[in-house]
């Protein structure tokens, strides 16, 4: 069967939607890739399209501002896939509650709402130099898959709290020491 190249990009778009309705949303664009020279620049770096992007490709320096950045690209914005691979966190550390703001996620004008997840943050890719991931990094989000790197060696509690969509985990040798109790619905395989 041979498609047309709009017919091609018509079926890839409904594939998208009909992937999204059954809650398996898919990036749908390129992603867009940002190199950093410095850390804590990732929102100046975006500008106002920030909320409109649902890949993102990081490189270069990352620090606790540039997490809340991309936070909030899933919280207020269409961000679902994240390869951080080639970024460099501050002090090899995936910040603790990188991806989970308890006040804006838990509370409204009118007091407690209850635990809002990041339904729409699906795969992540940290760098390949992190060696820590914080406490609650990933909790309450929606992530299927998550690449765990080989550089890991300390996973805090709760780091991947309620994420019951996580399948499967695999921790890597050099990890010592991981909450498993804080994996819910997650397979955890360690060689």
């Amino acid at each position: 069967l041979l498609l047309t190249k709009s017919t091609r990009a018509m079926f890839l778009a409904m594939v998208a939607v009909m992937l999204s309705v059954l809650g398996l949303g898919i990036a749908t664009a390129m992603p867009v890739r940002v190199t950093l020279t410095e850390a804590g620049k990732l929102a100046d770096k975006l500008g106002t399209q920030a909320n409109e992007i649902d890949s993102l490709v990081v490189e270069g320096p990352i620090d606790s501002l540039d997490f809340h950045t991309m936070w909030s690209m899933v919280y207020k914005g269409k961000l679902a896939y994240i390869d951080m691979e080639n970024a460099k966190a501050e002090n090899d550390r995936i910040p603790t509650e990188a991806f989970f703001n308890y006040y804006e996620q838990c509370y409204d004008n009118h007091g407690f709402v209850g635990f809002r997840r990041l339904s729409g943050l699906r795969q992540v890719i940290l760098p390949k130099g992190a060696k820590t991931i914080g406490e609650a990094a990933f909790a309450y989000t929606g992530i299927t898959e998550m690449q765990l790197p080989s550089s890991l060696e300390k996973m805090e509690k709760e780091c991947f709290l309620c994420c019951d969509k996580l399948a499967r985990v695999e921790i890597p040798d050099g990890v010592l020491h991981y909450p498993s109790l804080h994996f819910t619905n997650a397979i955890i395989w360690q060689r």
